[in-house]
């Protein structure tokens, strides 16, 4: 960004150097004004570099404080596609390829519906994973991660706060 700055502003002192000499050359009393134009150019340009390498160096420092950071405990418990994981909650697990039978599910357990909920299970729609269930992660939204859990080879959806590395 400094750089532009820099850019612009020799731009800008070119231009109205330019500006002034030729209005000075044809005797227009609007030389002046371009000359003003010229120290102000001229005043950015020092400052730019005065400012320019400073700036540079401190985002130098930054990016390395940054990268020498270590990643915080959320960071470290997400999963990258592919990733093997576990289910760091019990959880259901809504196993059919439908958008709706997960808003169902989700509708289900927020308004504590067992019944309906054990329905969808027996139906094989819903399947509870419990705490430690290792799984492999294939998708991921904001809200909702595919997963599949290992060993049974069912493949559904759970909410994305469940799913964690071990």
């Amino acid at each position: 960004m400094w750089t532009a700055v820099a850019i612009v502003s020799y731009a800008a002192l070119i231009i109205f150097s330019i500006m002034a000499l030729t209005a000075y050359i044809r005797k227009t009393k609007r030389h002046s004004k371009y000359i003003f134009y010229v120290v102000v150019a001229s005043f950015f340009i020092l400052l730019s570099l005065k400012i320019v390498p400073h700036m540079q160096k401190v985002q130098a420092e930054q990016e390395e404080r940054d990268a020498a950071k270590p990643l915080g405990a959320y960071a470290k418990s997400q999963l990258s596609l592919g990733d093997d994981g576990i289910i760091n909650e019990d959880a259901f697990v809504s196993l059919s390829e439908d958008n709706e039978d997960f808003n169902t599910m989700q509708a289900l357990i927020a308004t504590n519906d067992a019944a309906t909920l054990k329905r969808m299970i027996k139906l094989g729609k819903v399947y509870l994973a419990t705490k430690g269930t290792k799984i492999t992660l294939i998708s991921k939204s904001f809200v909702r991660a595919k997963v599949e859990i290992i060993g049974t080879g069912k493949t559904g959806f759970v909410p994305t706060v469940y799913v964690s590395r071990e």
